[in-house]
């Protein structure tokens, strides 16, 4: 049985006995005849102004229910705040202190402004990896030992392997990349499906704990997203999720893209998913409802469209966001984006006047587009920041440079769901906008990074190339030709050029990264060892073993220099013993295999599951070398480590 098949099946089993049985939704109530989505909708949109009366009873409002005060947090710098927070948190791994955190957002059901979910932000917080480049495997291998750690201390915490879930999620998307399915090569497939399988495996366990967890319900969708799970499949997730907890917005948000047509889904069938739950929540939640799944199209690759949607419903579905939970600058720019494009110039201007100037770059994709549908609205003066009439705005401006720091963290995101020229747009922006400001050009490399990684994408290998370029050298006339801003971008262009098999320009590079950092600091940068453990791979992919093992053997010489016993020390003492293997040289390379364990050991104990590579690579030595004896004993320690994991 295949791993999410295997998932399925207990996840019924589970469901019959967290839930009960008799009062679990079924579609063909809300269908009858069973009629395709597509059909409904087609009658809908001959009717779709007309509103018909509502069940405003099926469920309370998030605020009666809870009490407004302590389920709607009304100071809008209260989000950047409490992420803020939480990643202190995690960072100084005060895992019982997070444990209470989470407890708190789940058991409240708190919101922030814009009816975002207080623990939705929490798991943003827990997940969110700086920085400008590609992630590095280090980067994702440090992030997953940091929340293995706060599972290994908290063994009951729900939140914390839901949080590991997660964190594999990402790290199986990381091997894979966002280019299309053709662009992933055989290995990104087979790293891709282990880790999706370990995050599955996670689910398993984290579903046996107590609390249960919305966010538990958010991550199935997106594991049977990444899986062949058909439509029926995807409908039961969906049921069971809002079963559990029916105000939890994002499960119908995500169950509505995936019946996007772009999706395998017939054109209409979002449509008739929205105006279903109008109904079938009903009141003010359903509009609430219908208006989140709509607008959260809004901006998105041209999801959205007038004709299947009622204008009158996404403004009953507005007012009552605002009346629930209060406003945020993103719901009400693409409440603006809306009235735009139903051509409703009355409602239009009084949100262009709400927003001011935190126009939100992920709704228009320019200040241009923005500025254009602003002035047909009839509002020709600039935008002022802080209307009176909009208490839940940020007062003050960002500063050019922070704008550009949103725009790149935007384009990210816009580029990890795969929208890569939405992405280059954001990018470009940022690119203008960071332009004329002093520094050293670090967001300006990033931002032409970001650049040419949508190019490959797209496939412009041409025009990504020539992006690598501009980013090298927006830094190096910014910063200088022998700065340390200048080989960090170095690196991350590597990166990139490895990604796009363009291997002579990525040794190139780090090279030059390497020699600027061994002019400017030697030993003492930190970065150094990192940067020659890339470069040393690198060499390794290209069949280059010999020097490949000369540069593990600086990178451990440079890292033994600022400490002997550093963590760090395992990248290239693990990356040299498999060439040390693959040449042969077997007694060395079981030496060095036997110090990463020990290192390994000491920081994280001897029922790791991080420990679980070493071991198997030195299995394989033993068993290739006529020692399986030996081989057995390593397999025995990986089964038991799995085996204590599990429990």
């Amino acid at each position: 049985m295949r791993p999410f098949s295997k998932l399925l099946c207990w996840f019924s089993l589970a469901f019959c006995v967290l839930t009960s049985s008799s009062s679990l939704i079924v579609l063909a109530q809300t269908n009858p005849g069973n009629r395709s989505l597509g059909t409904v909708a087609g009658e809908l949109r001959a009717n779709k102004n007309v509103t018909q009366p509502a069940n405003t009873d099926s469920l309370p409002s998030q605020t009666s229910a809870q009490g407004a005060d302590s389920a709607v947090v009304s100071d809008s710098q209260e989000v950047q705040r409490f992420m803020d927070q939480t990643r202190a948190l995690l960072m100084r791994e005060e895992f019982a202190e997070l444990d209470k955190v989470a407890d708190a957002a789940r058991a409240s059901k708190a919101r922030f402004p814009g009816g975002v979910w207080k623990l939705e932000r929490f798991y943003e917080a827990i997940t969110t990896r700086h920085g400008g480049g590609e992630q590095t495997d280090a980067d994702w291998q440090s992030h997953l030992a940091l929340i293995q750690r706060w599972v290994t201390a908290r063994p009951k915490s729900t939140t914390a392997r839901v949080a590991l879930a997660d964190a594999h999620l990402g790290y199986a998307w990381a091997a894979r990349g966002n280019g299309y399915a053709n662009t992933v090569t055989e290995q990104g497939w087979v790293l891709f499906e282990e880790r999706a399988k370990k995050a599955t495996k996670i689910l398993e366990e984290a579903a046996t704990l107590k609390p249960q967890c919305p966010y538990w319900y958010e991550l199935m969708q997106e594991v049977a997203r990444t899986s062949d799970v058909d439509r029926e499949q995807q409908r039961a997730i969906f049921e069971k999720a809002v079963k559990f907890e029916p105000l939890y917005y994002a499960y119908y948000q995500q169950y509505a893209f995936l019946l996007l047509p772009k999706w395998g889904g017939a054109p209409g069938d979002t449509e008739a998913f929205a105006e279903e739950i109008y109904h079938r929540v009903g009141g003010k939640q359903g509009a609430y409802l219908y208006f989140e799944i709509a607008s959260s199209l809004c901006g998105r690759c041209g999801d959205f469209s007038t004709d299947g949607y009622s204008w009158q419903k996404l403004q009953e579905g507005f007012a009552a966001l605002e009346e629930l939970y209060g406003l945020s600058p993103l719901k009400v720019n693409r409440f603006a984006f809306l009235a735009a494009a139903y051509g409703d110039k009355a409602t239009a201007v009084k949100a262009f006047a709400r927003i001011g100037s935190n126009w939100d770059p992920m709704i228009w994709g320019s200040y241009t587009r923005f500025e254009s549908q602003r002035k047909w609205a009839g509002l020709s003066d600039p935008p002022q920041s802080n209307i009176a009439n909009a208490p839940s705005m940020p007062a003050p401006s960002p500063s050019p440079s922070a704008q550009v720091e949103q725009m790149l963290m935007l384009a990210m995101k816009e580029r990890n769901e795969g929208h890569w020229a939405e992405s280059t747009q954001l990018a470009q922006q940022a690119i203008k906008t960071a332009e004329p400001l002093p520094g050293t050009g670090e967001q300006l490399g990033r931002g032409y990074l970001m650049t040419a990684n949508n190019d490959y994408s797209l496939g412009h290998i041409a025009e990504a190339q020539s992006m690598l370029d501009r980013a090298v050298s927006a830094v190096s006339e910014r910063a200088g030709s022998n700065s340390i801003e200048l080989a960090s971008i170095l690196t991350q262009s590597a990166l990139c050029a490895q990604v796009m098999n363009d291997y002579a320009r990525a040794e190139t590079n780090l090279r030059r990264s390497v020699e600027i950092r061994e002019k400017a600091n030697g030993p003492s940068d930190r970065e150094l060892s990192n940067d020659l453990t890339i470069l040393g791979n690198l060499l390794q992919l290209r069949g280059r073993d010999k020097d490949a093992l000369e540069i593990y053997q600086r990178a451990i010489r440079y890292r033994e220099a600022v400490s002997p016993d550093d963590l760090f020390l395992t990248q290239p003492l693990e990356a040299s013993g498999g060439v040390l293997a693959k040449m042969g040289r077997n007694q060395e390379a079981e030496n060095v295999f036997l110090r990463v364990l020990k290192l390994m050991e000491g920081r994280y104990g001897r029922s790791n599951f991080l420990l679980t590579g070493t071991l198997n690579a030195l299995a394989s030595l033993y068993n290739t070398t006529g020692r399986p004896v030996d081989g057995q004993r390593m397999l025995d320690r990986i089964h038991q480590i799995q085996g204590d994991t599990a429990k």
